[in-house]
C-alpha cells in the first residue's frame, strides 16, 4: 500500500504541473475580456478559463494516467 500512495504522489506532481500549464495557455486577452464584462472571479474560471484547459489539459492528463498503470506492476 505505501507503494500505491508513493505512485500516486509521484504522478500527483505532474498533473499538478499540467494543470498550471493548461492555465497559463489560456491568453491574457481572455483573462481580461472577463474582467471587461464584469463577470466574477468565479464565473470568470468556470465560464471562460476552465473550459479552455481542460481542453489543452486532457492529453496531457491521459499520458500520465497510462504510464501509472503501466508502472503499477513494480509495485508487486
Amino acid at each position: 500500500t505505501l507503494g500505491i500512495l508513493v505512485l500516486g504522489v509521484h504522478y500527483a506532481t505532474y498533473m499538478g504541473e499540467a494543470y498550471r500549464a493548461g492555465i497559463d495557455a489560456v491568453p491574457k486577452g481572455q483573462w481580461e475580456a472577463a474582467r471587461a464584462l464584469s463577470l466574477s472571479p468565479g464565473r470568470t474560471w468556470g465560464a471562460v478559463v476552465l473550459p479552455q484547459a481542460v481542453r489543452n489539459v486532457l492529453p496531457a492528463l491521459g499520458n500520465y494516467a497510462i504510464a501509472m498503470f503501466k508502472e503499477t506492476p513494480y509495485l508487486a
